[in-house]
C-alpha cells in the first residue's frame, strides 16, 4: 500500500470501535440478535436434557455416573444442531465486520496506536469462590459476553498482521493509562469515571469530552509520544 498522512488512535469498547479521527465502527446488530438467539437454543438444550435424566429416573440436576448414556432424542439433536447453526452464523458476521473495519483503518493510517489487551482478565469470572464469592456477577458476565462477541483479542491481531503488510507502524501503549479520565485538551486526570459515565466535563479547564472519543485521542498522543522515545509509557509487561 502507499504511504498515507494518517494517524489515528483506537478504542476498543464493546458496542463500537472508536478512532481518534472521529470514526465509529459500531458492532453488529446482528450479533446481538443471534447472541440472544443461541442462549435461547441453549437453554431449550438443557431443558430437554434435564427431561431425559427424569425419564431414566434420575433428578434433573442429576450428573450421570461414568460409562451411562443420556438417551438423545431428535429433539435434542435438533437443539445442538440449531445451536451450532446460529454460532457459525454468528462467527461469519464477527469475522466479516473484523475485516472490514481493520483493512479500513490500515488503509487510512500510517500510524496506529492501540492499548495493549488482556482478553483472558477482560472476560474472566466475576463468581468467585465459596469463601470470598463474587460481585455483580451478572453484569461480569454480560460484559464478558460483550467482549467476546466483539472479538477484540481477532481485531487488534487484525490491525497487527494487516499493518506489517502494509507498511504501517502499529504502537501499543500500557492498558494501565489513564486514557478514559485523562482530559486530552490540558493532561488533568479524573480520580474515577464510572463506565456508565459517557461523558464528562474537565473540572480544570472546562473542555467537554465524549468518553470514547477523548480515550482515543489520549491513545493516539501517547503512541506518538512512545514512538518519540517516552519510555513511561511502554507497555509494562
Amino acid at each position: 500500500m502507499p504511504k498515507v498522512k494518517g494517524e489515528v488512535g483506537v478504542d476498543l469498547n464493546t458496542s463500537e470501535i472508536v478512532c481518534s479521527n472521529g470514526k465509529r465502527y459500531a458492532t453488529p446488530l446482528k450479533l446481538q440478535v443471534l447472541e440472544q438467539r443461541k442462549r435461547r437454543y441453549q437453554r431449550a438444550c438443557r431443558r430437554k436434557i434435564a427431561a431425559a435424566k427424569v425419564s431414566m429416573g434420575l433428578s434433573r440436576n442429576a450428573k450421570l455416573s461414568k460409562g451411562v448414556k443420556l438417551p438423545v432424542s431428535n429433539n435434542l439433536r435438533k437443539a445442538y444442531w440449531k445451536v451450532g447453526r446460529v454460532t457459525e452464523h454468528a462467527a461469519n458476521v464477527r469475522k466479516d465486520w473484523q475485516h472490514k473495519l481493520t483493512i479500513s483503518i490500515v488503509r487510512e493510517n500510517q500510524t496506529i496506536a492501540m492499548e495493549s489487551l488482556y482478553v483472558r482478565g477482560m472476560t474472566a469470572s466475576a463468581k468467585g469462590s465459596a469463601d470470598k464469592p463474587g460481585s455483580n456477577v451478572k453484569a461480569k458476565s454480560g460484559l464478558n459476553r460483550s467482549v467476546l462477541n466483539a472479538g477484540f483479542g481477532e481485531i487488534a491481531r487484525q490491525l497487527e498482521y494487516k499493518a506489517v503488510w502494509a507498511g504501517r507502524t502499529v504502537v501499543k501503549i500500557d492498558r494501565w493509562y489513564p486514557s478514559s479520565k485523562r482530559c486530552s485538551s490540558c493532561g488533568y486526570v479524573l480520580k474515577s469515571l464510572s463506565l456508565s459515565t459517557r461523558q464528562w466535563v474537565c473540572p480544570d479547564c472546562g473542555q467537554s469530552h465524549d468518553r470514547d472519543l477523548n480515550a482515543s485521542i489520549n491513545i493516539l498522543m501517547a503512541g506518538k509520544a512512545i514512538l518519540a522515545g517516552a519510555d513511561g509509557l511502554r507497555i509494562h509487561e
